[in-house]
């Protein structure tokens, strides 16, 4: 879990984009076929929501809309793994994630 969690964390590379309108989460887990991707956004002061998507082949996308950047949490559940999660700024831009 440690090295999965580790090369998330490495593997996150923010790439705005300053016509971007909403965000866009795209992800690839080298190693995972399926399981489950989970955003959790809680900021007191705009908004809380949660959003999960399938992992398919190791790749994932989250897609929508958000008025100010938050963190957020993102947890991958690889079918037969163990979980891996970690934060990230949430904001009008792709963000892309790899591991």
């Amino acid at each position: 879990m440690r090295r999965l969690l580790l090369l998330a964390i490495l593997g996150i590379a923010f790439c705005g984009n300053v016509s971007a309108k909403g965000y866009e989460i795209k992800g690839n887990i080298t190693g995972v076929k399926s399981g489950k991707a989970v955003l959790v956004v809680s900021d007191p002061e705009s908004m809380a929501f949660s959003d999960t998507v399938q992992i398919v082949n190791g790749r994932f996308a989250f897609k929508g809309d958000i008025q100010d950047a938050v963190y957020a949490g993102l947890v991958i559940c690889p079918e037969g793994q163990p979980d891996a999660s970690l934060s990230i700024i949430l904001e009008d831009a792709l963000i892309t994630v790899s591991a």
